[in-house]
């Protein structure tokens, strides 16, 4: 059967998924488009309950060129791939109004934002210290009961506001203003990770691609018993991981276990081990498309003797982060 997918609300085609195929990622100009929906769904729906849930009631997220933020990322669209030398976002809840979203420094991100030009030379980009007066000068006409920042000793996400730049935060805001700044911490946090219904179809293609990817990884198709090693089905699932159309966001892993030998730390980086029958492999691997990320982990067993294949096994219950584990049994690394 076909099946295509449509992201609500932005009425693109996505993908035609014929049997046996797996799901791949529309064209780039398709995919920035749809991220763009997303990104401003997010901003719109998101981010106010948000700041309203942590009594956060002006966000600010300063950062500059080649030291992001990590929360930078999901308030820009893709075509955005650095901040503007120094880029300060001021996020001002306005109650009933929404949040009020102004760029000090930058583009509008297609719209997404207010921005701030020089006041001393009409049209010019802010920089410098025209940012951090035009920072306090908002600060004061808005008067935040509370002002949230990216600082955290707990979620690296959370902790992106450098030193440097808090330094200068400090400067310009003065000591009155400063004893309303406060870590935010869970805000980024919970932002970053919070997904729109409108993402699950496109995360459930890249499920599909992901276990159709490794199916083929652990068969005759990539494995000669005896002669295949462990990094050769490294480089064939990141190959054609790439070949998809998809990027990843870690490197492939596939492990060898024996009972026979003693265990082998996850944090081993030995060399390749030709894969031999009987042998048990475990894999994880993860793509990345559309600003999503997979991570899933297998564990497969190659049987002496007759084919067989155990049923599925729920993920090793790691926090809800692995997408799923699946052991399976096949004779002569092929299946069926």
């Amino acid at each position: 059967m076909r099946c295509a997918m449509r992201i609500a609300g932005a009425g693109l085609l996505m993908a035609l998924v014929l049997p046996g195929q797996p799901w791949t990622p529309p064209p780039l100009r398709a995919q920035a488009e749809i991220q763009q929906k997303w990104l401003e769904a997010r901003l719109e729906k998101v981010l106010p309950a948000l700041m309203r849930k942590h009594g956060v009631a002006m966000w600010l997220v300063i950062c500059r060129e080649y030291n992001e933020d990590p929360v930078y990322f999901s308030l820009v669209p893709p075509t955005t791939m650095a901040a503007r030398r120094r880029t300060i976002y001021v996020f001002n809840d306005r109650g009933e109004k929404g949040v009020e979203r102004l760029a000090l420094g930058g583009g509008s991100q297609g719209g997404l934002y207010t921005v701030y030009r020089d006041p001393a030379q009409q049209g010019r980009e802010i920089m410098g210290d025209s940012q951090w007066a035009t920072l306090r000068k908002v600060v004061e006409e808005r008067k935040p009961a509370s002002i949230g920042v990216d600082i955290s000793a707990t979620h690296a996400f959370s902790d992106g506001l450098s030193a440097g730049e808090y330094q200068q935060l400090q400067k310009a805001l003065g000591p009155e203003w400063m004893k309303r700044v406060k870590g935010a911490e869970l805000l980024p946090l919970e932002y970053i990770e919070t997904r729109l219904p409108e993402m699950l179809e496109a995360y459930r293609g890249m499920q599909a691609t992901v276990h159709w990817l490794i199916g083929r990884a652990f068969s005759r198709e990539v494995i000669t018993p005896g002669k295949t090693t462990s990094e050769d089905v490294v480089w064939w699932l990141r190959q054609k991981t790439r070949d998809l159309g998809f990027d990843t966001w870690f490197h492939t892993t596939v492990r060898v276990q024996r009972p026979a030998e003693a265990k082998v730390s996850l944090l081993d980086e030995g060399a390749a081990v030709v894969i031999e029958r009987g042998d048990v492999l475990h894999v994880d691997h993860g793509l990345s498309t559309l600003g999503l990320n997979t991570d899933t982990q297998h564990t497969w067993g190659t049987c002496r003797g007759r084919a067989r294949r155990s049923r599925r096994r729920a993920c090793c219950g790691r926090s809800g982060r692995h997408s799923g584990c699946r052991r399976s049994c096949w004779s002569g690394c092929g299946r069926g």
